[in-house]
């Protein structure tokens, strides 16, 4: 069904002038012609902005509108600020509905402000889901680039570790044999291997953790795990070996 405003219009003496016939001619022609398309399409005065006509389908997707800025209210750019219209198209977005749309505005003498609505929201899901699946895929590949960096670099670290653990034994059995050692040196090689053995089991769980397969759940009892997080909570300064830096600086200003 199609909506046409009243053409009639007072005239000078206070009475109510006919519109020629040619015009209600060009109304017909123009209400006509909405009716004919598919989809929601519309006609505002080109001067005041006020609803002119409308077609079914236009009606069933924007319900009652008032006029040109009632309708252009709706709507918001993609940006998320409030649109104003373009004179030639525009792709919008109706919060009200969760809807999107392009905008087709065409300006004739005639017939005023015409406005075409096309339903773009599965388009736009679409294009949303594809740039989540590209940013899916980006993220993987940079997953796969760790993964790699990551086995590369625990194999390299592995051969210098494994050199120095070997040297410590050497160091720990040759100061064995000294019978005048210095009595901490022992205690020193002591923790620098557990230092290094502790880093060459970060680098077997690292590789243990980037190598392909299905994830697996075991059990491990309590007190296995308090052994395996206690040691990490020491601070350097509470070695015997380590001199707190604040009292070296205060050491070297007081002499």
């Amino acid at each position: 069904m199609m909506q046409t405003a009243s053409r009639n219009r007072p005239g000078r003496s206070g009475k109510t002038a006919r519109t020629p016939a040619s015009t209600l001619a060009g109304d017909r022609e123009a209400s006509a012609l909405l009716r004919a398309v598919g989809v929601p399409c519309a006609r505002f005065d080109g001067g005041a902005g006020a609803l002119l006509a409308r077609n079914d389908a236009f009606f069933g997707e924007f319900g009652e509108v008032a006029d040109r800025d009632d309708f252009s209210s709706r709507f918001e750019s993609f940006a998320g600020t409030a649109s104003a219209v373009a004179e030639a198209s525009d792709e919008v977005y109706c919060p009200a509905s969760g809807r999107s749309y392009a905008l087709y505005w065409t300006r004739s003498d005639t017939l005023g402000d015409v406005v075409t609505a096309i339903n773009l929201t599965e388009r736009t899901e679409s294009q949303r889901r594809h740039r989540a699946m590209e940013e899916q895929l980006m993220f993987t590949s940079r997953a796969m680039s760790v993964g790699e960096m990551a086995t590369t670099l625990a194999h390299e670290l592995n051969q210098p570790l494994a050199a120095i653990l070997n040297y410590l034994s050497i160091a720990q059995r040759y100061q064995e044999n000294l019978p005048e050692a210095p009595p901490r040196l022992g205690e020193a090689l002591g923790y620098a291997r557990s230092q290094a053995e502790h880093a060459a089991a970060v680098i077997a769980r690292l590789r243990e953790f980037v190598r392909t397969r299905q994830p697996q759940r075991e059990t491990h009892p309590p007190e296995e795990l308090v052994r395996d997080v206690a040691p990490r909570r020491e601070q350097p300064a509470a070695h015997p070996f380590v001199e707190p830096l604040g009292v070296r600086q205060a050491a070297g200003q007081g002499g």
